[in-house]
């Protein structure tokens, strides 16, 4: 005997269970399971714009500050200037678009991510560099 995790909630379970004591999924189904893997689309890029403006703002910001520190509020428009380039930095993302295996939604999800949780149906699953991929039996009808 031995203890393998639970598809559903990843709760440690005996491997001679069959249902989950914490969730109450039936384990002993996940045996007939054939899972559904989904394409990603290739990468694209999004916030990269936002992302530059943001930045350019903030280090006008900067600038204003260091120009009117003699007045006692550029210290502030420097700190608010220095704070908007790192917000402005994590602005750009690269992502990847695909249909979620379990309900279909269509998904945006970050790339070099190895797992998903789909919004809608709150399902977790596997994700690779061109797949999204199910990791148990799902039916719309339990949740």
């Amino acid at each position: 005997m031995s203890l393998i995790n639970c598809p559903e909630c990843n709760h440690q379970v005996s491997d001679t269970a069959e249902t989950c004591p914490n969730c109450g999924f039936n384990i002993k189904s996940q045996a007939e399971f054939t899972p559904v893997v989904n394409p990603l689309s290739e990468t694209k890029k999004i916030g990269y714009v936002s992302g530059i403006v943001s930045a350019l703002a903030s280090v006008a910001l900067i600038a204003i500050g260091v120009f009117t520190i003699a007045l006692g509020f550029g210290i502030i428009l420097i700190i608010l200037g220095v704070f908007g380039v790192f917000v402005a930095l994590t602005k750009a993302q690269k992502v990847k678009y695909g249909k979620c295996p379990y309900c279909g939604t269509d998904l945006r999800v970050k790339i070099n991510n190895t797992s998903f949780v789909c919004p809608i149906c709150k399902n977790v699953g596997n994700q690779t560099d061109t797949t999204l991929e199910s990791t148990h039996a799902y039916n719309a009808k339990e949740k």
